[in-house]
């Protein structure tokens, strides 16, 4: 039908004839969902009339109810109720039904506001690889009445390559569109489920996603399974810049030696030295860049060796070496702990300095509140001088005290003169709502110089609002912040005051910063204006980052402390994973500032690499052949044994080189070659292999067979009949259970269907019958029966076995008739 522009019109012809009326105002519809509207018949003669109504409906608009046939007295008006069901797919925009009659005719129209609904399912996606490729398939329907413009994207949650097609498509309302990703892992180095997630996107509607997992199974055995290795971590880096060229490198490792050893080696090397230490329960020991001391105040470091023995009631830890300047340097130390904390004393000499030093911790806590206390002091008995130190916290409630105590007399270090500090702070909580701090500290040889601070935060409906105030013996500042939501958006306000009493200087700040995050980018854009001695300057900076690609992140920032005197701080760094065990990093900068340009690029490299040690001792090998009837190997056959799979090569063989001692389960998960393949010994297998065990595993592959036939019912003609007896029941064939008897005593049963024919698939070759089951058997002892012969199914083969039940006529005997003799009320 032609759907012609909506105009309201009442089209009617015939003067005095039957007219029809329908409603001015367009009707809303909805696809599959019942809309009635009133027609109104009116007879404008002089005599009664009778007709009948016609429906011009658009493709696939059904009528659900109303009466299309009438009879109308003379001038009688009628209105008649008509019920339309539209389509499963109903196109947004107008749609109209022309009704008519012998004389006249009237216009129903509909309007259809547009609907946008685009869904995504898996519909293909296979349930393992071992080849390394393979495709995922989705269907995409536009259930919605309008036409679609679709992107799709496709992203794996492992190291993979995703290739989509199509890439995009338009879709019509009602139309669907397989999409298929092809997609190749990198890397499977262990047993993995790959998910693979399909993204449909449409300007102005939320993406439609679905998600196919498949098992990656690795098909080589990864090194730490056949070995025991130690991992290693090796980056080597290069900087070239105005300000020169540098090249670095670091080396660094950490795991157990040896298989089984219950300490940790850690191997650290850079340019500027290395270190090797070897940490157990009971000891530990270090070579190459070590330090030590007279615990806790006294440190010294030196090239050399240091150990150190565990016990519940002591500790000992020595240290021998050189330090940088050529210095002989020992150390020794010891720690006694108890409940509440420890205590420590030791001794050191570095060249003709020795010091003498000691200290400990102790903690302790009650209902309500908790202490904590630290102090050491240290002796220079050589050259004189000792350093002190103390801090302790105590908290009551939701209030904390801290304080701190430090002095060094001339002749610690080469300490020309006396230094000391003292700090006291008070922190705390008032609600859920309130923090605070206040707190200050002297230091200087004679107290001189001061410190005081105070901070405090509180949490309003509209945001947290912070402030801070320090004062020392040169300047002054005060800071407040506001942090709060607008627009979606978290906005960080910054207000700074700072003042110089030397100089009489001061400058005041105001900095907005916000986050964005959209996908997978983050951005963080701020912007500044200060005031300093009467100048105003402005400043920016934004920073970031952002996913290229799988594997490849972006990190960046720009910032600019004086806009118009064009000061800018640059920098962007690239970081590319090449495989699963290394990546490359390319960093750049660029600044200017006081007018004058500098610029430098880094590159570096990282390597992740597992170091053989020796073969693992808790493992064994598996290995085996697949051999078809005739004792050929069966070649490109998937076996799995645990998390590890193999491909049988032409002759048949696979192994496993290194699979865990214990239960191991032995599969056969695909096949290339036409029909069904049964194992023997039956696949999946459970074997138990000892650690050092080599195992052999022969198995044959067999092609099944097919047994099937049909269940032929025939019923006495009407000669047998007419001879004596009636007609007996006929029974359902799906009623009849037919059952294949091996030889080996296996018995699988099937029903007929409809018409007969049954199928007894997957039959492993050797001798069989086929019979009824003993329920079907008793309820057809009554008649003839005639089964197949005894079978011999051979490898892939289609064996016939007709069954032929031949049913006898009922026989009435006289004390049945006796029993049907209806009785006398």
């Amino acid at each position: 039908m032609r759907l012609l522009t909506l105009s309201g019109l009442l089209l009617m012809s015939g003067a005095g004839a039957l007219g029809v009326h329908a409603p001015a105002a367009p009707v809303s519809a909805d696809a599959r969902v019942p809309v009635t509207v009133p027609v109104t018949l009116t007879n404008a003669a002089d005599a009664p009339d009778t007709d009948a109504l016609t429906l011009s409906l658009p493709d696939g608009w059904r009528l659900l109810a109303g009466e299309t046939t009438f009879r109308l007295a003379p001038h009688e008006s009628h209105v008649e109720l008509l019920t339309l069901l539209p389509p499963s797919t109903l196109p947004a925009g107008d749609a109209q039904v022309l009704v008519r009659t012998r004389d006249a005719a009237a216009t129903l129209r509909f309007t259809v506001a547009p609907t946008r609904r685009v869904r995504a399912v898996t519909t293909t996606a296979p349930t393992f690889d071992v080849r390394g490729a393979y495709d995922v398939q989705w269907r995409v329907t536009n259930g919605g009445n309008v036409t679609e413009a679709l992107q799709f994207a496709a992203r794996a949650d492992v190291d993979a390559d995703v290739q989509v097609t199509p890439a995009a498509a338009t879709l019509r309302a009602g139309e669907t569109l397989e999409v298929r990703a092809h997609v190749t892992p990198r890397h499977v180095v262990r047993l993995q489920d790959a998910g693979v997630r399909l993204e449909v996107r449409a300007d102005g509607l939320a993406p439609a996603r679905a998600t196919a997992t498949t098992t990656l199974i690795p098909t080589v055995t990864p090194l730490d399974q056949q070995y025991h290795v130690f991992p290693l971590t090796l980056t080597v880096g290069g900087a070239l810049g105005t300000s020169g060229s540098a090249a670095d490198f670091t080396l660094h490792g950490r795991g157990a030696p040896v298989q089984g050893d219950p300490g940790t080696l850690d191997v650290l090397a850079t340019r500027q030295g290395f270190t090797v230490t070897y940490v157990r329960p009971e000891m530990t020991w270090a070579a190459g860049q070590v330090t030590g001391g007279a615990a806790p105040l006294d440190t010294v470091s030196a090239v050399g060796v240091k150990a150190a023995l565990h016990r519940a009631a002591l500790d000992v830890e020595g240290l021998a070496g050189l330090t940088a300047r050529g210095e002989a340097a020992a150390a020794l130390s010891a720690t006694l702990p108890f409940a509440q904390g420890n205590v420590q004393f030791g001794v050191s000499r570095v060249g003709e300095r020795t010091v003498v030093g000691g200290g400990g911790r102790w903690a302790g806590q009650a209902d309500g509140w908790a202490a904590q206390l630290e102090a050491g002091a240290a002796v220079n008995v050589t050259g004189g001088g000792a350093t002190v130190r103390a801090n302790g916290r105590v908290s009551v409630g939701a209030t904390e005290f801290t304080g701190a105590f430090a002095r060094t007399t001339p002749g610690w270090r080469d300490t020309p003169r006396t230094t000391q500090s003292a700090a006291l702070s008070v922190s705390g909580k008032v609600g859920d709502a309130f923090t605070y701090t206040v707190g200050g500290a002297v230091s200087g040889e004679t107290w001189q110089r001061y410190n005081v601070r105070a901070a405090a935060t509180l949490k309003q409906p509209f945001g947290t609002l912070g402030a801070q105030m320090q004062a020392t013996n040169t300047t002054r500042s005060v800071t407040g912040t506001l942090t709060q939501k607008a627009f979606g958006w978290p906005l960080t306000h910054r207000v700074n005051w700072t003042a110089d009493l030397g100089t009489g200087a001061t400058s005041a700040q105001y900095a907005l910063s916000t986050q964005v995050r959209a996908g997978g980018q983050l951005l963080q854009p701020s912007v500044g204006l200060g005031l300093q001695s009467g100048t105003l300057t402005w400043s920016a900076g934004v920073n970031g980052s952002a996913a290229l690609a799988p594997g490849t992140l972006l990190t960046y920032q720009v910032a600019s402390a004086n806009v118009a005197r064009g000061d800018v701080n640059a920098s962007v760094n690239v970081t590319r994973a090449l495989s699963g065990t290394q990546s490359l990093a390319v960093a750049g900068t660029v600044a200017r500032a006081d007018g004058r340009w500098a610029a430098g690029v880094r590159v570096s490299t990282t390597l992740s690499m597992d170091v053989p040690v020796h073969a693992r001792r808790d493992v064994a090998r598996v290995e085996g052949r697949v051999t078809d009837a005739t004792g050929a190997g069966r070649a490109n056959l998937i076996v799995r044994a645990g998390g590890l799979a193999a491909i049988t090569d032409a002759a048949g063989r696979f192994v496993f080189p290194a699979v865990p001692a214990g239960d191991v389960t032995v599969t056969v998960l695909s096949s290339d070659g036409p029909g069904d393949v049964a194992f023997m010994p039956a696949l999946p297998l459970t074997l138990h292999v000892r650690a050092g065990e080599t195992r052999t595993l022969e198995v044959r592959a067999v092609t099944l067979a097919r047994v099937s036939g049909q269940v032929t019912l025939v019923v006495p003609s009407e000669d047998t009949l007419r001879a004596g007896g009636l007609m007996p029941e006929v029974p359902r064939l799906a009623d009849l259970v037919l059952q294949l008897n091996g030889a080996d005593g296996t018995v699988r049963t099937v029903s007929p269907n409809a018409d007969g024919t049954f199928v007894f698939p997957g039959v492993t070759p050797g001798a069989y019958t086929v019979t009824f089951a003993a329920a079907t058997a008793a309820r057809l002892a009554a008649h003839d029966v005639t089964l197949p012969a005894p079978l011999t199914v051979a490898a892939g083969a289609q064996v016939d076995a007709p069954v032929r039940v031949q049913l006898r006529p009922r026989v009435v005997r006289f004390e049945d008739a006796e029993d049907l003799t209806p009785t006398t009320p």
